[in-house]
């Protein structure tokens, strides 16, 4: 496939974006089991509306309570499965490593992202990552990506600031398409 001919992707952090952040352990932190998984009002909405403009979602989330016996790996899949039913997700890509694993998937590295743009066949520089901490938002950096910043990222020094901030997923989807909008009527 061509580049040119490459659809825009929208890549899309879990935690904070779709589902609900816990408080624990003194901060707000990735939910442990589905007990705890919330999906956030207005997402599915959100994700519908930007798969109906044909562009390619998908969701790149850290896990490391996996590598960190925390959460077993089916109570993440089973989050996921939630996300897939609910909100019509197919493509879920998880870095299960700890920081201390050193690997090349765990955001801010750009990995989960590359897989994502490799596998669904997008452009990553014509492309949005959406997060609402400074891992996401310096991956997408790090890939070319037009980043947009959900919230006030958690109170974190940002090592690179997002190109936008919204408040949340659904005004993240209406500037997503907004953006993709005028551009095609730019190009025509």
């Amino acid at each position: 496939m061509e580049l040119s001919e490459r659809r825009t992707g929208v890549l899309l952090d879990r935690d904070g974006v779709l589902a609900e952040n816990v408080f624990w352990d003194g901060r707000w932190r990735a939910p442990r089991n589905m007990r705890e998984f919330r999906p956030i009002a207005g997402a599915a909405a959100a994700v519908t509306c930007l798969r109906a403009a044909d562009l390619a979602v998908a969701v790149v989330t850290n896990q490391p309570d996996v590598g960190a016996g925390i959460t077993p790996m089916r109570e993440v899949d089973a989050m996921h499965a939630c996300l897939r039913a609910e909100m019509g997700i197919s493509s879920v890509y998880v870095c299960a490593h700890t920081q201390s694993d050193a690997c090349d998937c765990r955001k801010p590295k750009p990995g989960l992202l590359q897989r994502a743009a490799a596998d669904l066949g997008f452009d990553l520089a014509s492309s949005y990552m959406v997060g609402d901490r400074w891992r996401d938002i310096s991956a997408g950096h790090i890939c070319g990506c037009r980043t947009v910043l959900i919230g006030d990222g958690g109170g974190e020094k940002f090592p690179v600031l997002p190109d936008v901030r919204v408040k949340d997923l659904g005004e993240a989807a209406e500037l997503i398409l907004d953006e993709i909008n005028s551009d095609r009527r730019s190009t025509s």
